[in-house]
C-alpha cells in the first residue's frame, strides 16, 4: 500500500462543510472558482464585512480530503468528521485514539491476552 493510499480521518469544522455545499449549490466550481471567491471576500472585508471563511482555499483542501472527484463508490479513506464546538472535536479525537490504543493492544498482545493474564493470576478462565 502506498503512503497516499493509507486511510485517514480529519476534523472539519461544520462551517467548512456548509460553505462547501452552499458554494457548490450556487454554481461555483471548486477549485476553479476559488480565486474569484477569495477576491470577492477581500472586497467585502474592505467594506467592513466579516466573512465566516477568510480564505476559500480551505474548500480545495476539503475537496481533496473527501475525494470529491472520485465516484462515491470508489472513495476510500476519505472521512472528514464535522464538529461544531471544540468539545465536539475533543470527544471525537479522544474516542478515535482510545479505539486505536485498544486495537494496538489486541494486535500486540493477541486475542487471548486477557485469558493469559487471568491464568497467571490463578483466576478461573471459564
Amino acid at each position: 500500500m502506498k503512503r497516499e493510499d493509507l486511510p485517514r480521518w480529519f476534523l472539519s469544522h461544520r462551517d467548512v462543510e456548509v460553505a462547501y455545499n452552499l458554494i457548490r449549490n450556487l454554481g461555483y466550481k471548486i477549485p476553479d472558482d476559488v480565486p474569484d471567491l477569495n477576491a470577492k471576500m477581500k472586497a467585502l472585508k474592505a467594506k467592513g464585512r466579516n466573512p465566516i471563511i477568510d480564505d476559500y482555499s480551505v474548500l480545495e483542501l476539503y475537496t481533496e480530503i473527501i475525494q470529491a472527484k472520485e465516484k462515491l463508490s470508489d472513495r476510500r479513506g476519505n472521512w472528514a468528521q464535522p464538529f461544531f464546538t471544540d468539545r465536539d472535536g475533543q470527544i471525537f479525537v479522544t474516542a478515535q485514539f482510545l479505539r486505536h490504543l485498544q486495537a494496538s493492544d489486541e494486535v500486540t498482545k493477541g486475542p487471548l491476552a486477557a485469558m493469559r493474564q487471568k491464568a497467571k493470576r490463578g483466576e478461573n478462565t471459564k
